[in-house]
């Protein structure tokens, strides 16, 4: 009987020890991660969250910002992304207020234009201002 049991324990670790291995590795270093509350006076109106981490040679930036109706119903997010020396690469941004949103995605580069300069490029860029509007009619 205790041969049984042992088999059935090392089974048991050898199938759990694989499973560990076979688990996805973390592609993020994660630098920060927070959640806050944000208030107004001392009347909580929302939250934030935010998170930062590095990945691929890459940094990501993300936050997300969510009020109620006595802070004017916000709700906002950003996702940016820098190369391991900070220098921008994309930024995308959205917030909706009441029924107006507006959208900002832009992707960008450098150009080398001498040894001492570099200048910075937006090689496309979107901007939408969306508003509601009642009836349909657009």
């Amino acid at each position: 009987m205790s041969h049984k049991i042992a088999a059935a324990l090392l089974t048991f670790l050898v199938f759990w020890s694989f499973s560990l291995l076979s688990l996805p590795k973390a592609q993020a270093n994660v630098l920060f991660e927070g959640w806050f509350e944000v208030y107004k006076g001392s009347k909580k109106i929302g939250f934030v969250v935010e998170r930062y981490d590095f990945a691929d040679g890459k940094f990501k930036a993300t936050y997300y910002l969510k009020t109620n109706a006595d802070g004017n119903n916000v709700t906002e997010s950003v996702k940016a992304f820098a190369k391991s020396d900070l220098s921008p690469l994309s930024y995308a941004y959205t917030t909706k207020v009441g029924d107006s949103v507006k959208i900002i995605d832009a992707k960008l580069r450098y150009i080398e234009t001498t040894e001492s300069y570099t200048e910075l490029a937006i090689m496309s860029m979107a901007v939408d201002d969306i508003t509601a509007r009642e009836g349909g009619d657009e």
